[in-house]
């Protein structure tokens, strides 16, 4: 028979354990919620402004019509591989009839999806701190094994027209071993070139002709000139041409800011979009008064300029203001799309 003492301490015992059990239930609480206290906040994949643009039914429309128009329109992948569709058209007519050594100049596809992983799966084997997030030149020391292949002189060459990597044939080199594979070019004479080291040769940049400073000399002539006078890669980078080395553009510019002071070009100007036939970049068309208003533009004037510009319009070319309409005289191909 249990006396009561007996029975007060087998309470007492099981009081103690649900107050411990109480005490761990808490802690595991608060450890948990510091944890979700820590983490990051996922990134948004849309903005909220974008959202409800989105879910906003138009007028004169059932909500069922514009779910299906919703669900039409093409996805972010596909209308931006519509959107280079430009300018790799510009690119193609422009150098289908050029050719670098006898060989015609080729624009490749835009990259698949299985095209990108075979080239991910690649970088994290090689190393395995890699990570597609980090994209700035200040992260890449988070990827020490790729930081040192594109530091490396012997691997890597990087100018304003080109971006190179090879593996350099050197016994005993920890970035080629890295790699996991050997150079399969044969070491072999042919024509008189070592054929393995025209593979591993870098790209030979462009050389000034002494003779002519409006043209480069020929890639075999520079190749030459290269060799015999042991042209660094300092100095033939200052041979490469730029934009803002080109003083007639700079002026062009310089003029078509002069052009666009007194204008303003808010949302609330703008009447009409039209693409530039070079680009494809939808430019805008600007009034500092309403259409069909006493000071303004008509609807007609306006109609028929959209019409003339779609027969034929480049970024920053000059269009008839008739009625007091203008467009971005500063604009160049290649800039950002306007954001109204």
């Amino acid at each position: 028979m249990e006396t009561q003492e007996d029975e007060n301490e087998e309470s007492s015992d099981d009081d103690a354990d649900e107050v411990d059990g109480d005490e761990d239930e808490q802690e595991q609480e608060a450890d948990s919620h510091a944890a979700t206290k820590s983490a990051k906040k996922p990134t948004a994949m849309l903005s909220g402004n974008l959202l409800k643009k989105l879910v906003r039914v138009p007028l004169n429309m059932s909500l069922e019509t514009h779910m299906e128009n919703l669900k039409a329109r093409p996805s972010a992948a596909e209308a931006y591989a519509a959107a280079m569709s430009y300018p790799r058209n510009i690119v193609e007519n422009r150098f289908q009839d050029l050719e670098l050594d006898g060989r015609p100049v080729v624009v490749m596809p835009y990259a698949t999806e299985e095209n990108v992983k075979v080239v991910t799966d690649a970088l994290k084997e090689f190393d395995s701190s890699y990570d597609p997030k980090l994209r700035s030149k200040s992260q890449l020391r988070n990827m020490p094994f790729i930081e040192e292949f594109l530091t490396s002189p012997d691997h890597c060459r990087i100018t304003p027209f080109t971006f190179e990597l090879r593996m350099c044939d050197e016994q005993g080199c920890k970035i080629c071993a890295r790699i996991k594979r050997k150079i399969r070019t044969p070491d072999v004479e042919v024509d008189g070139y070592n054929l393995r080291e025209e593979v591993l040769r870098w790209q030979d940049l462009p050389v000034p002709n002494p003779f002519d400073n409006d043209h480069y000399l020929p890639a075999k002539e520079a190749r030459v000139h290269i060799d015999t006078k042991g042209v660094s890669l300092e100095a033939l980078k200052q041979f490469i041409p730029t934009s803002k080395g080109d003083s007639e553009e700079q002026k062009a510019v310089k003029y078509s800011k002069t052009l666009d002071k007194g204008h303003s070009f808010a949302a609330s100007k703008l009447r009409a979009t039209v693409p530039c036939d070079s680009c494809g970049a939808v430019r805008c068309i600007f009034s500092d008064n309403d259409v069909d208003t006493k000071k303004g533009p008509s609807t007609i004037i306006l109609e028929r300029l959209v019409g003339q510009l779609e027969n034929g319009y480049i970024c920053g070319n000059p269009i008839n203001e008739e009625g007091g309409l203008f467009v971005k005289m500063q604009i160049r191909c290649g800039d950002f799309i306007e954001s109204q």
